[in-house]
């Protein structure tokens, strides 16, 4: 069976973290592949390019440290689930495509 791709416009500049949930059967098993992506079109300099992909991949280790340190795990529980329940009006400031910035 093909599956359905969904292609989203980025800057050429962009390094994306893509999180995608490993499924069997239609279900999902609570596994999750985790990489980071950018474009063939980044012009970045080779050092600011290596700056940045090296915080992308920090950003993606702190998965494994979430499985591995409980305190850090619980730290960042609270503050992602006092950003999901914060009931602050948001304002959209910016939309480019199906991307927006918005000011909180």
């Amino acid at each position: 069976m093909e599956e359905d791709q969904t292609f989203i416009s980025f800057e050429p500049n962009d390094f994306i973290i893509r999180i995608s949930p490993v499924m069997e059967s239609g279900e999902w098993t609570g596994d999750i592949n985790v990489g980071q992506v950018t474009t063939n079109e980044n012009s970045l300099c080779d050092r600011d390019y290596s700056q940045l992909s090296i915080l992308t991949e920090m950003m993606i280790c702190a998965i494994q440290l979430i499985e591995k340190d409980e305190s850090v795990r619980k730290e960042l529980f609270k503050l992602a689930e006092e950003s999901h329940n914060d009931n602050r009006p948001r304002v959209v400031t910016e939309r480019d495509g199906n991307v927006i910035k918005v000011n909180f």
